[in-house]
Protein backbone atom coordinates (compact mmCIF):
# COMPACT_ATOMS: atom_id res chain seq x y z
CA UNK A 1 0.00 0.00 0.00
CA UNK A 2 1.54 3.37 -0.98
CA UNK A 3 3.00 5.60 2.07
CA UNK A 4 1.31 8.53 0.81
CA UNK A 5 -2.39 6.97 0.54
CA UNK A 6 -1.14 5.72 4.62
CA UNK A 7 -0.77 9.31 5.50
CA UNK A 8 -3.92 10.75 3.64
CA UNK A 9 -6.50 8.55 4.80
CA UNK A 10 -5.84 9.37 8.58
CA UNK A 11 -7.21 12.89 8.64
CA UNK A 12 -10.63 12.25 6.15
CA UNK A 13 -13.96 14.20 6.76
CA UNK A 14 -17.20 12.48 6.70
CA UNK A 15 -19.15 13.91 3.86
CA UNK A 16 -16.28 15.56 2.39
CA UNK A 17 -16.09 15.67 -1.36
CA UNK A 18 -12.09 13.76 -1.91
CA UNK A 19 -10.48 12.73 -5.61
CA UNK A 20 -9.46 8.69 -5.24
CA UNK A 21 -6.89 7.02 -7.49
CA UNK A 22 -6.84 3.52 -7.83
CA UNK A 23 -5.38 0.91 -9.52
CA UNK A 24 -8.65 -0.70 -11.38
CA UNK A 25 -9.27 -4.83 -10.68
CA UNK A 26 -10.22 -6.39 -13.80
CA UNK A 27 -10.45 -10.05 -15.41
CA UNK A 28 -10.60 -11.07 -18.69
CA UNK A 29 -11.76 -15.19 -20.40
CA UNK A 30 -9.89 -15.20 -24.10
CA UNK A 31 -6.30 -16.49 -24.18
CA UNK A 32 -3.07 -14.18 -23.88
CA UNK A 33 0.46 -14.45 -24.25
CA UNK A 34 2.99 -14.11 -22.32
CA UNK A 35 4.20 -10.99 -23.86
CA UNK A 36 0.07 -9.61 -23.36
CA UNK A 37 -0.01 -10.40 -20.28
CA UNK A 38 3.53 -8.68 -19.45
CA UNK A 39 2.13 -5.72 -20.88
CA UNK A 40 -1.22 -5.62 -18.82
CA UNK A 41 1.20 -6.08 -15.47
CA UNK A 42 3.15 -3.15 -16.44
CA UNK A 43 0.28 -0.84 -17.59
CA UNK A 44 -2.29 -1.42 -15.29
CA UNK A 45 -5.98 0.89 -15.12
CA UNK A 46 -5.48 3.53 -13.11
CA UNK A 47 -9.22 4.78 -12.37
CA UNK A 48 -9.83 8.66 -10.81
CA UNK A 49 -13.33 8.92 -8.78
CA UNK A 50 -14.68 11.78 -7.15
CA UNK A 51 -17.24 11.61 -4.42
CA UNK A 52 -18.20 12.27 -0.61
CA UNK A 53 -16.38 10.35 1.80
CA UNK A 54 -18.79 7.88 3.82
CA UNK A 55 -16.51 5.78 5.51
CA UNK A 56 -13.69 3.35 5.62
CA UNK A 57 -13.24 -0.04 7.60
CA UNK A 58 -9.95 -2.25 7.47
CA UNK A 59 -10.59 -3.68 3.43
CA UNK A 60 -12.83 -0.70 2.03
CA UNK A 61 -12.83 2.64 1.39
CA UNK A 62 -16.14 4.22 0.95
CA UNK A 63 -17.63 7.09 -1.05
CA UNK A 64 -21.08 8.46 -2.66
CA UNK A 65 -21.17 10.23 -6.05
CA UNK A 66 -24.62 12.22 -4.32
CA UNK A 67 -25.96 12.96 -0.88
CA UNK A 68 -29.00 13.91 0.35
CA UNK A 69 -28.45 17.38 2.17
CA UNK A 70 -32.27 18.43 3.18
CA UNK A 71 -33.13 15.33 5.80
CA UNK A 72 -36.23 14.14 4.14
CA UNK A 73 -34.96 11.22 2.02
CA UNK A 74 -35.29 7.73 3.08
CA UNK A 75 -31.22 7.20 2.55
CA UNK A 76 -28.71 9.52 2.59
CA UNK A 77 -26.37 8.68 0.23
CA UNK A 78 -26.58 7.80 -3.43
CA UNK A 79 -24.01 5.84 -5.86
CA UNK A 80 -21.78 4.18 -3.36
CA UNK A 81 -18.15 2.96 -4.27
CA UNK A 82 -16.39 0.38 -2.27
CA UNK A 83 -12.87 0.66 -3.56
CA UNK A 84 -10.26 -1.71 -1.30
CA UNK A 85 -7.49 -0.14 0.15
CA UNK A 86 -4.80 -1.78 -1.36
CA UNK A 87 -6.03 -0.55 -4.57
CA UNK A 88 -5.23 3.29 -3.72
CA UNK A 89 -2.85 4.99 -4.86
CA UNK A 90 -3.82 9.02 -3.79
CA UNK A 91 -6.48 10.69 -2.28
CA UNK A 92 -6.83 14.29 -2.77
CA UNK A 93 -9.12 16.60 -0.99
CA UNK A 94 -11.58 18.72 -3.48
CA UNK A 95 -12.64 22.44 -2.47
CA UNK A 96 -15.84 23.19 -2.53
CA UNK A 97 -17.20 26.01 -4.76
CA UNK A 98 -20.32 27.69 -2.33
Amino acid sequence: MNRRYQKEKQNLIKGEIYEIEWVDIYAYSSWFTDEEIDNKLNNPNIIVSVGYFVKKNKEYFVIAMGKETTGDALAEYGGLKFIPHGCIKKIRKLKRLN
